[in-house]
């Protein structure tokens, strides 16, 4: 996930700071890295199944389209969040079900868009489904529905933040090259390429990093229900978690395939208006809660 300046910190990249699977990362850099925008399949379109809205979250996600975009093949957070928007106001939408399957992306638009499922919820029934994969900024945005559900073989997790500084100086060396910057303002070119990231340019990456890290944390214990505490100790600290063990530890709330989730939804078995009013109040009492540690701290800060 990256921050809203498309290189925050230069040379820390591609984009700043991700929350996506570490595996995926290497991958994205080297397509960038190419400038390869070969075609590729894009995400499907938000459907209406009867009454329910499928919207789907696939591949890598990035803010806006883009010629990343396209290279990644993924979604983008300004379309799925215009499609909930539709979706939420719509009457002949009864429930909502996001089709997830995304190593995570850009942090680019996650908190807002995080924001705009977590209204939707407070309306009508907004069912994230791992299909078969919620990880990182993807199991953010699926922490604020109203219900997670995971396929068997399906995985959730990847709670953390993730930013890479390339240090290119001895390769541009070795190629007989020497850049030469010219700047003004004290950090402008701090974490460029040309030379080692410095013990000062190191402690605002990782600032950064854990700025957004605790935004994470904040939002998924506040969807699910939980104090952070749990969410650091207990919902895998970066890693992934399998169905039956992210279940166990509360990350979701059932295991069942998409095609199991939508008949619910139509045949009306599925997440029932006591169980929406549950949720609600579990989130107000979390935020409630929040509210209560944050003026503890400031009482404690004044003294």
């Amino acid at each position: 996930m990256s921050s809203g300046n498309p290189t925050p910190v230069p040379g820390v990249g591609p984009g700043g700071c991700w929350a996506i699977l570490p595996d995926r990362f290497p991958a994205i850099t080297a397509l960038m890295a190419r400038g390869e925008a070969a075609a590729r399949p894009q995400a499907p379109k938000a459907r209406q199944a009867a009454s329910v809205a499928v919207i789907p979250v696939f591949g890598v996600l990035t803010h806006r389209p883009s010629l990343l975009s396209m290279m990644l093949g993924g979604s983008t957070t300004v379309e799925i969040a215009s499609a909930v928007r539709q979706a939420a106001a719509s009457a002949r939408a009864s429930s909502i079900v996001l089709d997830i399957d995304s190593p995570g992306g850009s942090v680019d638009g996650v908190q807002e868009l995080a924001e705009v499922i977590a209204r939707a919820a407070r309306h009508k029934p907004v069912i994230a489904v791992a299909n078969s994969t919620a990880a990182s900024a993807a199991y953010w945005l699926a922490s604020q529905a109203s219900e997670i559900v995971v396929t068997p073989s399906g995985m959730v997790g990847s709670i953390g933040v993730l930013a890479v500084h390339v240090d290119r100086s001895r390769q541009h060396e070795a190629a007989g090259l020497r850049t030469t910057i010219v700047q003004a303002g004290k950090f402008k070119s701090e974490g460029n390429p040309y030379r080692p990231l410095d013990t000062e340019a190191h402690a605002e990456v990782q600032r950064m990093v854990d700025s957004y890290h605790e935004d994470f944390v904040q939002a998924v214990a506040a969807g699910r229900g939980v104090p952070a505490s749990t969410v650091r100790s207990r919902f895998g600290q970066g890693r992934m978690m399998r169905a039956r063990d992210a279940l166990q530890a509360g990350m979701v709330d059932r295991v069942a395939s998409l095609d199991d989730v939508l008949r619910g939804q139509l045949d009306g078995s599925g997440m029932t208006s006591q169980r929406h009013r549950g949720y609600l109040d579990a989130r107000r009492a979390a935020v409630v809660e929040q509210a209560k540690a944050d003026l503890a701290r400031l009482c404690a800060a004044d003294d």
